[in-house]
């Protein structure tokens, strides 16, 4: 191989091969701003911003309570007051924290009731209107 003008090897340039000058240095990192050191990532904020904390009204006054708890007790209250979509989400809510049991006798409830339901309910003469 030939010598350029600079005192190094040339040699042929193409797929994989790029030019030396445009080649990264040695030392040289290829992100020189990179991420800001102490920058947050989503997560991070997210968590911080339900952490914060907001003052309610409650019957025994006004209270401090962290913004998720605020959204729980906002999501209970309107699924309480008969908000289906409150409801379930509510419901949900309370499957993914593990509350299983309680979510699952809530969904019970409000499903149309089985037909050993409606015998039972026809025996006590209750909800005839069912049967029709």
């Amino acid at each position: 191989m030939s010598h350029d003008g600079c005192g190094k090897k040339a040699y042929p340039v193409g797929y994989g091969k790029p030019p030396v000058h445009t080649q990264f240095k040695k030392g040289v990192s290829g992100n020189p701003r990179g991420k800001k050191k102490g920058q947050k990532g989503l997560k991070a904020v997210v968590e911080d911003v339900f952490q914060q904390k907001v003052s309610i009204r409650t019957a025994r006054g006004i209270r401090k309570v962290t913004k998720l708890d605020a959204l729980v007790q906002k999501l209970m209250n309107d699924a309480l007051t008969g908000d289906a979509r409150a409801v379930m989400h509510i419901v949900r809510l309370a499957k993914e924290a593990g509350l299983t049991q309680e979510a699952a006798a809530i969904e019970g409830a409000s499903q149309d009731p089985t037909e050993e339901d409606l015998r039972i309910m026809a025996r006590w003469g209750i909800g005839s209107d069912h049967e029709k």
